[in-house]
């Protein structure tokens, strides 16, 4: 009798979980948080050929590229109109929206669920997380305002809704969940998105993510699909990065951030196993910007970072926003490894410059000796005055010339004549001889692979790892 009881218990306790998730509607939701999303109407002037890509659809960075191509064959500018969405979250008359929606306008129009227009003004702009804020214009009635929420809190699998303005119809909505949190896809450097399955569509940019208390949790801005439509992968900026920057939008029509004044890339498996750490975590510098916070700190290439400020450096947790978020003026703690030891520095962070923050990463090099770094299969010799010429290395340049690299290389076709080698496994290599027993070292250790700098003259250096065969 006792087990038919208990048994009963699950079962009541099992359909009362159930009906917890269960929704028999959205429609209070949306009744409660429609009317302050609008919908974004731009006119600009641009040159004919770039009207197939810049629909308001596109960050930045994308652009950028299809502008080095189209820019070679422009024709005469002619007036453009595209459309996006936003959301009013101030009673001032405050519009969140992405940067991308209203770039290069020359008038912006802002329509409400009622059919109310207003002519509306860029506060300000943030490329580098495509949000900007609008100011509507000869406001006369109390105004519809979106609350923003609390991202960090939203789980992956929370119920959330999408509204905006997609192809042009104002006022959709669609539903789905929290896929993932903190992802990066490569559109920029402050990458941290919200990934939904709600159907997001051209023109839903710039719309809110809603949650099921009716909060902004994120800011509706890109989508990934091999047809230009939903496919269930859409990204949305955080609602907590979003209202820091809207702020500064606000209060000083522009955002500043802190810069170290490095590249860098993860640290992988096989650089891992070169450098004998013991996790695959942090990222490894690649290039510093000379006369940067990073150079006059200590840091070299070939550090590797594992913490900032007592954060691990994580695939989630990202060097870049830690970086920005920390207080310009002030400096950072970094735990790092190098030459196999652990180091703590303390850098004190400068206000980042636009025309002196990026790195230029090199795209390509004079491809690169007479004696071969055990079992790598690449040939090197001491870079001396006539290789130097031979194959226009720079005088600040100094290390191993690679003269050769064997098919049965690891980095055939990716090393090449001429490259020099300045580091093995963050060992600084002068000639031959500290190349071979840096290498012969790495093997007695049974490394399964070695990391090599490559200097190409300039303010980045490029890492490789190389299998030990």
């Amino acid at each position: 009798m006792k087990t038919i009881k208990y048994i009963f218990a699950i079962m009541l306790f099992a359909i009362s979980s159930a009906s917890a998730y269960e929704i028999k509607s959205f429609a209070p939701l949306v009744k409660k948080t429609i009317p302050a999303v609008v919908s974004i109407q731009v006119k600009s002037t641009q040159p004919v050929n770039q009207q197939m890509f810049n629909q308001g659809e596109l960050p930045r960075e994308m652009e950028k590229f299809l502008e080095e191509f189209f820019n070679r064959n422009q024709q005469s500018p002619r007036p453009v109109s595209s459309q996006g969405s936003g959301f009013i979250f101030d009673k001032k008359g405050y519009v969140l929206t992405n940067h991308h929606v209203i770039y290069r306008a020359d008038k912006v129009k802002v329509v409400l669920q009622d059919g109310t227009e207003y002519d509306a003004d860029i506060k300000g702009t943030d490329p580098l997380t495509d949000l900007a804020v609008l100011k509507l214009k000869n406001v006369k009635k109390k105004l519809p305002v979106l609350s923003f929420g609390n991202s960090d809190r939203s789980e992956v699998g929370d119920w959330v809704i999408a509204i905006g303005n997609p192809l042009g119809l104002g006022g959709s909505v669609t539903k789905g969940i929290i896929s993932a949190r903190g992802r990066n896809i490569q559109s920029g450097l402050y990458d941290d998105y919200i990934q939904t399955d709600a159907p997001i569509n051209r023109g839903n940019s710039g719309g809110p993510l809603i949650n099921m208390q009716a909060k902004v949790i994120g800011i509706n801005t890109i989508i990934i699909s091999p047809t230009g439509g939903s496919i269930g992968l859409g990204f949305s900026i955080p609602s907590n990065l979003a209202k820091n920057i809207s702020k500064q939008l606000i209060e000083k029509g522009s955002v500043s951030r802190a810069w170290l004044g490095i590249s860098f890339r993860p640290v992988t498996a096989n650089i891992a196993d070169s450098l004998g750490l013991k996790k695959v975590d942090g990222v490894i510098i690649t290039g510093l910007q000379t006369g940067s916070p990073a150079d006059k700190g200590g840091l070299k290439v070939g550090d590797v970072i594992l913490s900032a400020n007592g954060k691990k450096i994580t695939k989630k947790i990202r060097l870049p926003m830690i970086i920005a978020h920390a207080p310009i003026g002030k400096r950072i703690k970094l735990n790092v490894i190098r030459n196999g030891k652990a180091k703590e520095l303390k850098i004190l962070l400068v206000k980042r410059d636009e025309k002196t923050a990026s790195i230029n990463e090199p795209s390509n090099y004079n491809l690169a000796k007479k004696q071969e770094l055990p079992k790598t299969g690449i040939i090197v010799a001491t870079l001396n005055n006539n290789l130097r010429k031979r194959y226009s290395i720079a005088k600040n340049v100094n290390g191993l010339v690679v003269l050769d690299v064997k098919k049965t290389s690891s980095v055939y076709g990716i090393l090449k004549k001429g490259m020099v080698i300045s580091q093995i496994n963050s060992f600084t290599v002068k000639n031959v001889k500290d190349g071979i027993e840096i290498v012969n070292s790495a093997i007695k250790q049974k490394k399964q692979n070695v990391l090599l700098v490559i200097d190409t003259g300039v303010n980045s250096k490029n890492i490789l790892t190389v299998e030990l065969n």
